[in-house]
């Protein structure tokens, strides 16, 4: 039950790789130094009491588990194995560009099985019917045919449904499109929600976990450095800045309050085209009129 895989002692730069001194993030560890700005080669850092090295920092790791927000009020206190289904899956461990505080066993993360990202990876595990004997590959394992076996049996059934339950604008690539009809657009580089503060500015705002924001006070092409260094100028400047997001394939827009909106962002990239949303007029007689207009466009 310890807080981290060596103790409970917090991290430093001789127990795992994270933001520290040498990395440019605003929330780095002044005091602790790895001699690495990014990821550090594999095995720099003493193992965990189960022999395994980088279960702490360094990349995110993906895990079987999908990710349910409510998941754990609901679950045995002893190894709970996850929802059955969901949208996301889990990531433990924290990476090179996390604070301390996600370097926690108890910390869990959540994103897209799509995304690909610098700060992500998994672990390859080879669990052998005998553990005692040595394991070789087959001389004809590359050549040989392939037979599903029953897991994989259950992903190639599941995976056309998967297909026609995802947003049109993820499938507008996979089918081309006619002549006059919208074809698909350049990837957009952005910063996909992870998660927020209780009081988050951005969730008063109407944004929410899984939105990609692709536009913060008129610049483009965000990456998670970027959006923090833009947030820290309207801070000082006091402009309520337009931020443009994209939720199930449609482009919303919203001003938000200067600053920090208690955001914590990944780097995605998403692929138009993108549609506006319909503004269906406001019910409600003549005295509704003299409150102010939302904030969504």
């Amino acid at each position: 039950m310890s807080q981290f895989p060596w103790g409970d002692s917090l991290p430093d730069g001789r127990r795992a790789k994270y933001a520290d001194k040498n990395s440019d993030f605003e929330w780095r560890d002044r005091n602790a130094d790895c001699g690495y700005k990014y990821v550090a080669p594999v095995g720099s850092y003493e193992p965990n009491g189960y022999g395994l090295y980088d279960m702490a920092g360094n990349a995110l790791q993906w895990v079987r588990d999908h990710y349910g927000e409510d998941y754990y009020r609901f679950t045995p206190e002893v190894d709970p194995e996850g929802p059955g289904h969901g949208e996301y899956r889990v990531t433990k461990g924290g990476d090179w560009t996390f604070g301390p505080v996600n370097l926690r066993c108890a910390f869990r993360g959540w994103s897209r099985p799509d995304l690909a990202v610098d700060n992500a990876g998994f672990r390859v595990v080879i669990e052998p019917a005998n553990a005692l004997r040595s394991f070789h590959f087959a001389e004809d394992f590359l050549t040989k045919e392939w037979v599903l076996g029953p897991d994989q049996r259950a992903v190639a059934a599941a995976a056309p449904k998967e297909k026609e339950r995802r947003p049109v604008t993820a499938r507008v690539e996979e089918n081309k499109t006619p002549a006059g009809e919208l074809e698909p657009g350049p990837p957009v580089k952005g910063v996909i929600v992870l998660s927020m503060t209780p009081k988050s500015d951005a969730r008063r705002a109407g944004i929410a976990q899984g939105d990609i924001i692709i536009e913060y006070d008129g610049v483009r092409d965000l990456t998670s450095e970027k959006f923090i260094a833009l947030t820290a100028r309207t801070k000082k400047t006091k402009a309520r800045p337009l931020v443009v997001l994209i939720r199930d394939g449609r482009e919303y827009s919203a001003r938000v309050s200067p600053g920090s909106l208690g955001l914590s962002v990944m780097d995605t990239t998403v692929r138009g085209p993108f549609k506006r949303p319909e503004i269906k007029p406001e019910q409600g007689d003549d005295r509704d009129k003299k409150f102010k207009p939302l904030n969504w466009t």
